[in-house]
């Protein structure tokens, strides 16, 4: 498997999946931020030494003389680029507050559309402000039946379903695009739809800005955007609702990938309760703490992670091989030991660094780069023999490895990321 990244009208290969080029892209993007900030640095320090002393004694000048031509030599080489980062998307919902539980609850209910055609009978479950569930189970069992029960668009047929008095539902569904006036821009429509809250057009423009709704997106009639800048338009309209509850009906249909991450970080910086159904697991992966299998006229809890439901359905289609490659394949992003879990920070941290010191050959970045807030060493100390430069003389054929390099000895035969030449 291979993912391919668009960057700078160049496309770049990585090998493994989505979660691995998120991986591989951040660890690269390290060194080379921290290979440029170095690279600058030994710069800026050989310009003050020839501002210096390239006018000074005969030894002091032939010294400056030798660190312009390799300054010289360096941007003949070629410098590394500082990264430049994508533009984010930055999905929001607004804090609501807290109501006290049960602020949904499903007592003993049963429903159907018909009573020849029961979905589910004696259900009991609830939802409350810090819930974060994901429905899973066949095509045709009711998952997107029971969104509509929470709702409030579906009455079950047996027991009842109570609500807190000041409780606020957002759904967003398959065919919300439909509100959306298609003759009318973002700007118009929300101002519209949302009249006291957008007084001001500035205010507008920002609010939208921040679901990646820009330039043309924003006074283009909507009829003329992509299935994906309208998606974003809708969550820019439920985001206005302040609901308690979110309950999405497959979000990630018509989004990128970059966004579907910006929607993932929204959901799970919000103070509320939210429902799920989705195909994509790894969204699943990335905000649920609590899986709900929707089968046999039932609603019961899934006990373990989604990776392992995964697994679960391929065993159960009789794809048991493949069941076991995925239970050794790297876990998801975002999914942890169990559907509750969560790794620590500091642990991803340093597992991160360690990855960027082994692609530097085993060199830690302390040793390869100058000390946060000390003195960078000196350019001589990086760039050769001042000594054999003073004397005039044209210097020697430079060899097939930089000697001074400070990974010198510490790893194999490889490429140096700090000296851009093979060594040990």
């Amino acid at each position: 498997m291979t993912a391919l990244f668009l960057q700078e009208k160049q496309l770049v290969y990585y090998r493994g999946n989505y979660t691995s080029y998120v991986q591989a892209r951040e660890e690269k993007e390290t060194v080379q931020q921290k290979k440029y900030e170095w690279e600058q640095e030994q710069i800026s320090h050989m310009k003050e030494y020839i501002a210096r002393f390239g006018h000074g004694s005969s030894k002091l000048a032939k010294q400056a003389q030798s660190k312009e031509k390799t300054l010289a030599k360096m941007v003949r080489d070629g410098l590394t680029e500082p990264v430049k980062y994508e533009k984010s998307i930055n999905f929001d919902f607004p804090d609501v507050g807290k109501l006290p539980p049960p602020v949904v609850a499903f007592n003993d209910i049963s429903f159907g559309y018909n009573p020849q055609q029961i979905l589910y009978k004696g259900v009991n479950a609830g939802v409350d402000l810090d819930s974060r569930i994901a429905l899973v189970g066949p095509n045709g069992t009711g998952k997107s039946t029971l969104l509509k029960l929470i709702s409030g668009d579906n009455i079950p047929l047996d027991g009842t379903i109570s609500r807190h008095s000041h409780v606020k539902v957002a759904f967003y569904h398959q065919h919300l695009d439909e509100v959306l006036d298609l003759g009318k821009n973002v700007l118009e429509w929300m101002e519209e739809q949302y009249p006291e809250d957008f007084l001001d057009r500035t205010k507008t423009r920002s609010w939208c800005g921040r679901y990646g709704l820009t330039g043309r997106a924003q006074t283009s009639p909507m009829g003329h955007l992509s299935d994906g800048m309208k998606r974003r338009v809708l969550f820019c309209w439920l985001a206005c609702q302040n609901a308690h509850i979110l309950l999405l009906d497959e979000p990630t249909n018509h989004l990128d990938l970059e966004t579907i991450d910006s929607l993932a970080g929204a959901i799970n910086r919000f103070d509320g309760g939210m429902v799920l159904v989705s195909h994509d697991f790894r969204l699943i992966s990335q905000v649920a703490k609590e899986i709900w299998l929707v089968e046999n006229q039932n609603v019961k809890v899934w006990p373990d992670t989604i990776e392992k439901y995964k697994e679960h359905l391929a065993r159960s289609i009789g794809l048991g091989d493949y069941a076991d490659k995925m239970s050794k394949a790297p876990k998801l992003k975002g999914d942890g030991a169990s559907a509750n879990s969560t790794a620590g920070k500091s642990k991803k941290d340093k597992a991160k660094k360690a990855s960027v010191e082994e692609e530097m050959g085993n060199v830690t970045i302390a040793d390869a780069l100058p000390e946060e807030g000390g003195d960078a060493a000196p350019a001589e100390d990086w760039f050769g023999d001042e000594d054999e430069e003073a004397t005039g003389e044209e210097p020697a054929e430079e060899p097939a490895f930089d000697t001074e390099c400070p990974n010198m000895g510490k790893a194999e035969w490889r490429l140096c990321e700090v000296c851009g030449k093979r060594h040990p």
